[in-house]
């Protein structure tokens, strides 16, 4: 973890959960609440908490195949077209990382109440090859600011982006009825994103395409009350 003006930084690793055995989980994971709770006491000083990790915690796409293979877009659906799946990604594999692994019929080590216990302004991570941006989210449920989704939210929100240049293609996503109501914008174009943080109260973000540079998506995220949203 690291301070940088304004904001805390914390890299976390999410492969480690992937192996029941690995010992590296319990380290990571009660080094990161270690971490969280010093950065909390800190936060007269540096406001904004940042988490970045590799696999998303909320994501809304397709388990492939499904359409033809990326990066045709355009191609027509199959007929007849299969019914589509959550990706395993975005599915059973995001909430074994929000819950916590399943050891002996306990769920151990979860990383979204921690977020959620700590005030975690910004989740941020790729893994899947697309963009999406979500509302302010808590255990599937949207907790939007008084003002607006993003003005004092109560939860943490969720950047993937993970489809800057990756030569796999980029992949496709549930269709509008199979989203939770937490996703906000979502987009299978290759891009990268731009974050800044003006000042304690106020952060930018924005999603730019690769091949043009044309602003695909934006959000101002305002926080008066930094802290836990509990």
């Amino acid at each position: 973890s690291v301070d940088v003006g304004p904001v805390h930084f914390i890299g976390f690793s999410t492969v480690h959960y992937f192996s029941l055995e690995d010992p590296l989980v319990e380290l990571e994971y009660n080094w990161f609440v270690d971490d969280l709770k010093k950065a909390n006491a800190n936060r007269h000083n540096v406001p904004w908490i940042i988490v970045y990790a590799h696999r998303p915690l909320y994501c809304s796409n397709v388990q492939l195949p499904f359409w033809p293979p990326s990066p045709d877009l355009s191609a027509p659906a199959p007929t007849p077209t299969p019914t589509p799946k959550p990706a395993q990604e975005c599915s059973d594999e995001a909430e074994w990382l929000r819950e916590g692994m399943d050891i002996a019929g306990l769920r151990l080590f979860g990383i979204e109440r921690v977020l959620y216990e700590n005030g975690v302004d910004l989740y941020m991570c790729g893994h899947v090859h697309s963009y999406e941006r979500t509302l302010p989210v808590y255990n599937n449920t949207v907790m939007n600011g008084t003002r607006g989704a993003y003005q004092d939210p109560r939860a943490t929100v969720h950047i993937i982006t993970g489809s800057a240049g990756c030569d796999e293609g980029i992949e496709r996503y549930l269709p509008h009825k199979g989203l939770g109501p937490w996703s906000a914008f979502r987009s299978s174009t290759y891009g990268y994103g731009h974050m800044t943080v003006h000042n304690a109260t106020h952060l930018h973000w924005e999603q730019l395409l690769d091949s043009t540079g044309q602003v695909l998506d934006e959000m101002w995220l305002v926080q008066n009350n930094h802290g836990p949203f509990i």
